[in-house]
């Protein structure tokens, strides 16, 4: 059920093979390789100064946790799956960020590993809130079009201002970006 197989070796590509009705300018679901642009993304703001380290809490760019238990997450804890914070299952709001913020922690951060993409979820709105600027513009600027990125469409929960990337999954881009976010 695949799409696409593509195989570089060296920089240069020796297999590219694409399901029929397939080519290589179609768009492919990104899954959970959106997380590591979440990453990049985060590194990108660290590098220009927006962010001081992964070892500040959350809630130094979430102010609605400065209160609150969840405010001492670090954003290193994000970043290793052990924020601590309930599974995040809400991919169709129309606010995101309010969702996000709603979602309670289960257990301290950094004690544990645990696969939620609501961790990734909120690397990128520590990203938008850090920059001052819209998560796929950021991206743009900073990750996709330096690494020879091809056309893409990141998912918002709305348009306009405000809206909230998906950053744990979901962005369509050829597959050939997936392969330069690889050799990246």
């Amino acid at each position: 059920d695949s799409y696409a197989l593509l195989v570089v070796h060296w920089g240069v590509v020796q297999t590219e093979w694409y399901a029929p009705g397939w080519d290589r300018n179609r768009l492919t679901q990104s899954q959970s390789m959106m997380k590591t642009l979440a990453a990049l993304a985060l590194g990108a703001a660290i590098a220009d100064g927006h962010i001081r380290s992964v070892d500040e809490p959350v809630a130094t760019y979430l102010p609605e946790w400065a209160d609150d238990p969840r405010g001492a997450i670090r954003i290193r804890d994000l970043l290793q799956m052990a924020s601590g914070l309930a599974q995040f299952r809400f991919l169709n709001s129309s606010d995101r960020a309010a969702v996000y913020l709603r979602t309670p922690a289960v257990m301290p951060p950094a004690r544990e590993f645990d696969y939620n993409d609501l961790n990734a979820a909120l690397v990128g709105l520590i990203v938008q809130r850090a920059t001052g600027r819209p998560w796929s513009e950021w991206l743009d600027q900073k990750i996709w079009r330096p690494m020879g990125g091809q056309r893409a469409e990141v998912w918002l929960d709305r348009e306009g201002e405000g809206a909230t990337a998906m950053t744990a999954c979901c962005m369509l881009a050829p597959a050939m970006a997936w392969v330069r976010v690889g050799l990246l």
